[in-house]
Parts: structure tokens; sequence; C-alpha cells
């Protein structure tokens, strides 16, 4: 009886090929090749046990089915499965859409973010007459873009067609994307919801005198590296399980700075140029909690005691009835009130020139 090969004999200096490999490359090609041999061997050895039936039999020996079905499956499973695959992303029906407006004469800009998944990018205007501009990268199989203006009002987003699902991550190049730019000469009201996926936003030179922004399962970073030219009242963050990172927020200029997280892993850089006294609150879940302090800053923190589980770590501070002082408290130019919450965790301070 004919004996089976392997259809991937292992050769030193010779790759094989993985499920992975694209359809068109050479290891594809080469994959469907052995495929092929693989069928013609189980062809040949069924054709040659048909010699060694006893007389009477009706079904090939057993002992031949089993081993040409399992070359003839190895060869042809691994290349099916990554090949739909293939086919599934290409018939994504992917469409861009860019819409801009100039300046002309609006006293406020309210910016509405609602973003379900994928990657999303905010960063300013790099010329003073735009209001916005927004690109957004969808699949129209999907979602529906969103994308309004009126009288100083500003929508954006997708949103979810029925009985679809949006589809919002995948490979490079594969994935949902809006990017955003924000004008830098009028005052910007900014509301940003966001589900998963990645956020990058880039608030340098934005004029903000509010902003919120809510975030689900994502990795979220937000840098401000210049101050803020307007003072804002207040700015809130919830974060949900996420892992997230604010970089410069004393360019912020906020007042007073909420920061809520639920589960994850939260950063927050508080250089910058402070302009005024002002207060951070930090609610945290399950999690860890870094906080980054320029030693010019004078810095209290006080916890919520019954409330307060986490390990509390606040090297160079001094603990007085009401709370831990940093040492140049009484001196210093700007001083900033941090108030934390947390059940489970971490909370690490750490002092940076």
């Amino acid at each position: 009886m004919a004996r089976l090969q392997d259809p991937w004999p292992s050769r030193r200096g010779t790759a094989r090929c993985g499920p992975d490999m694209n359809a068109g490359s050479r290891c594809g090609q080469r994959r469907l090749a052995c495929a092929l041999s693989a069928a013609l061997v189980a062809s040949a050895s069924f054709a040659a046990s048909a010699e060694a039936r006893l007389p009477g039999e009706t079904h090939w020996p057993a002992a031949t089915r089993p081993a040409a079905t399992h070359w003839a499956k190895a060869a042809l499973w691994p290349t099916e499965v990554h090949w739909a695959a293939e086919a599934r992303s290409y018939l994504q029906k992917w469409k861009t859409i860019t819409k801009s407006r100039t300046v002309t004469g609006e006293e406020e800009l309210r910016v509405r973010i609602s973003y379900g998944a994928g990657v999303l990018t905010v960063r300013p205007a790099t010329d003073r007459n735009l209001l916005y501009q927004a690109r957004i990268r969808f699949d129209e199989d999907a979602v529906l873009p969103k994308l309004d203006y009126e009288n100083g009002r500003l929508r954006v987003g997708v949103a979810s067609l029925e009985g679809r699902r949006a589809r919002g991550l995948g490979r490079e190049g594969r994935e949902d994307k809006l990017d955003l730019r924000l004008p830098t000469s009028v005052p910007v009201d900014l509301d940003i919801s966001f589900g998963a996926g990645h956020a990058e936003l880039d608030l340098t030179g934005v004029p903000l005198e509010r902003m919120e922004m809510s975030t689900g399962a994502s990795e979220s970073v937000v840098r401000i590296d210049e101050p803020n030219p307007m003072l804002m009242e207040s700015a809130v963050f919830e974060v949900g399980a996420a892992d997230f990172r604010i970089s410069g927020l004393g360019n912020l200029n906020a007042e007073r700075v909420a920061v809520r997280a639920g589960v994850g892993a939260v950063t927050l850089d508080l250089q910058g140029s402070w302009q005024t006294e002002a207060r951070l609150v930090v609610d945290m879940g399950l999690g860890a909690l870094m906080l980054r302090v320029p030693e010019s800053l004078g810095v209290r923190v006080r916890r919520d005691a019954p409330r307060f589980l986490a390990s509390f770590d606040l090297d160079g501070m001094v603990k007085r009835d009401d709370g831990h002082y940093s040492l140049n408290w009484d001196d210093a130019d700007h001083k900033l009130d941090i108030e934390i919450t947390a059940a489970l965790g971490s909370v690490d301070l750490r002092w940076v020139p």
C-alpha cells in the first residue's frame, strides 16, 4: 500500500507555512500546492488499498481512511480559516468622509463627540481660521456617520445600523477612525463619550472653557503642552476599565478637576503652568493611581479614611491633622488640594523636577 508523506516536510533552512500566512503569499501558494498533493496522495492510497480489499468488502480498510483524511484536512483547514477571515475583512465597505468649516464670527464652539469603538484622534487646527475639520473612516455596512454643524454646535461620531454591530477595531489599517481638528481662535466647550479602542487627545493651544470626557474599555492619552488661555471652572474625566493618562494637567487652567475611575491604571502628570489655586478630586475603584507632581507645586493630600483601602505611598510629605502636606506648602506660589478616595489598589506620588 502507498505510504502517505507529510505534506509539509521540515527541511533545514525552509520556513514552514503557518495558518496566518496570506493567501496570496508564496507560503499561501505552497500550502495550496501541498493540499492538492495531499489529496493526490490520498487518492493514490485509496487506489492502492483497493487491491488489498478482501473479497466481498464494500468499504476501504479502516487503517487507510484516517491517515488520508488527516493529511488532506491538515493541508486545507488552516488555509480555509485564514482565507475566510481575509474574505470577511475585504467584504467590509470602507468609506471616508471629510468636512471642514472656517471661522465666521463664532463666539463659541460646542463640540459633542460620540464614538463607540475605534481610533479617536483630537488635535488643534494648524490654521487659525479653521473652525473645525473632521475626517471619519467607517464601514458603511455597519455604522452611520454623524457630522452635523448648526449655530456653533458640532456633533460628530458614528451610530450602529439596526441589526448590525460596529466592528470598530481590527487589523491595522482596517479599523474605524475619527480624526478631529479643533480651533485655536474660538473658545471650545468639549464633551467626549468614547467606548472601546484607543484615544489620543492633544489639546495644546485649544482655548477650552469646559471639558467632560467619559471612556469605556480603552487606552486614552490626553496632552496639554501649553497653558490654556481660558480659565475653566471644571474638567471631568470618567474612566471605565481603561488605561488613562493625562500629561500637563497644570496647563488645563481649571479650578476643579474630577477624575472618577473604575478598573485600570490612571496616571496624572501635574506638571504645567498653574495659574490659580486648584482642587483635584480622584475617586478610584480597583486599580493603580500614579501622581507625578512638580517639586515647585505646593500639595496637600487628603483621603476618605473610612473608604480608603488602597496602599498609600506619599514620599516627601509630612502628616498634619487634616492630611499630608508637601514641605513647601506654606511658601509655594501655587497650591493644589488633592482629595483621594480609593477602594482597592495603590496610590503613588512621585516628585519630578
